[in-house]
């Protein structure tokens, strides 16, 4: 049985009935004793506290104390503030980019806020992704700097070749003094070499068109090769174990008319991730209510595929202190052998999990953080 705090949070996304929602939670805090700071935590790693602030915002001191409210309301304004000055930061690199020839295409982050949620304030977010051409990275490595950027771990030569050959990613970071004020992933596919995951902008590019935000134009992708890319990233990179990331595709599901599922589902079964499109949207249907496709209804309204929704769920509900270790480790593995196919993809993931349960029982963690962080400036924990 889940806990109450956790039975509030399922409540801030739903997306059916908002004002049943609110009566909802009123019941819930109004008949149990609320750990409040237990609440945040737990919103915070969901990624999910401007719903829990609209949830709670028209409650009186009487039911939600007057410190939590600020302290939730604060934790809002301040996502906006960051959410608009990623826009702002946004233009300002895709300028620089595109005078270089360089075409790099936003996703997740404040596109999904602004296309989906209709407001920057209401989808957490702290990076600026982007999808790139592999070709065009040494260049982007040379670009960032001139705004004041240097990589998030380090420049050394060798980590940095390893980087690119079994990475998804390279990442930047912008400091004013010792604080971080722009954090840039440029993603040349969404999962390492051997996920699986490896589709490329080049593939993505005749599903992009052009947009507007702020009354900027950009280039974005469409409905369907958006949901398709959060379908890689939430399922397939990540054991989709966070209520942001059901959210995020019950905002999707609203307008599922613009997405074409014979690609989608197409693409998802190249790259062995096709279990994950029903998956994800069984999962979005339960806890934000939005409406299952009527062209998935046979494949997502299963008892397998009921089963794995649920099964998330579950993980989504353990403790803050639980939920790292179970839903990450041998939690991500055995969701991904559950949902991925092909023989190779499958064996590799086993191969690195075991990889990575016996160095931390063989090599001590205090001179593996010695090592990584002399090496490369890292740690074993990130």
């Amino acid at each position: 049985m889940s806990s109450s705090e956790f039975e509030i949070l399922k409540l801030a996304v739903r997306l059916d009935d908002q004002a049943a929602a609110v009566e909802e939670a009123r019941r819930i805090i109004s008949g149990h004793k609320i750990d409040w700071d237990d609440l945040f935590l737990r919103a915070d790693m969901h990624s999910i506290k401007p719903q829990l602030a609209m949830l709670l915002s028209g409650m009186t001191e009487t039911v939600v104390p007057a410190v939590f409210s600020e302290k939730i309301g604060d934790a809002r304004r301040q996502n906006l503030y960051e959410q608009l000055s990623n826009v702002a930061e946004f233009f300002e690199i895709i300028s620089m980019l595109r005078e270089a020839g360089i075409t790099a295409v936003p996703f997740k982050g404040f596109w999904l806020a602004h296309e989906y949620y209709g407001n920057l304030a209401d989808r957490e977010g702290v990076d600026i992704d982007l999808l790139i051409d592999y070709d065009d990275l040494d260049r982007v490595m040379e670009l960032m700097p001139l705004r004041g950027y240097r990589l998030e771990r380090s420049s050394d030569p060798g980590l940095v070749d390893k980087i690119k050959k079994e990475s998804a990613e390279l990442n930047f970071d912008r400091f004013e003094g010792d604080v971080r004020i722009f954090h840039v992933e440029f993603h040349w596919k969404i999962g390492s070499s051997f996920s699986g995951l490896d589709i490329s902008l080049q593939e993505l590019m005749p599903m992009t068109e052009m947009s507007m935000i702020q009354g900027r134009e950009l280039l974005v992708f469409n409905a369907s090769a958006g949901f398709l890319l959060a379908l890689m990233h939430h399922a397939g990179k990540d054991p989709l174990i966070k209520l942001k990331q059901a959210l995020d595709v019950g905002q999707m599901l609203a307008k599922e008319a613009e997405i074409d599922w014979d690609w989608v589902i197409g693409r998802a079964r190249r790259y062995n991730i096709e279990k994950g499109v029903y998956i994800i949207v069984a999962l979005a249907s339960v806890l934000t209510g939005a409406e299952v496709p009527y062209v998935l209804r046979s494949r997502v309204e299963t008892g397998q595929i009921r089963r794995l929704a649920e099964g998330r769920i579950k993980a989504m509900s353990l403790s803050p202190a639980l939920w790292h270790k179970r839903g990450y480790g041998r939690g991500r593995l055995m969701f991904h052998l559950r949902t991925r196919t092909g023989f190779k993809i499958r064996a590799r993931m086993i191969y690195d999990y075991l990889r990575a349960v016996i160095i931390g029982l063989v090599v001590p963690r205090a001179f593996l953080d010695y090592y990584l962080r002399k090496r490369y400036n890292i740690t074993s924990r990130k």
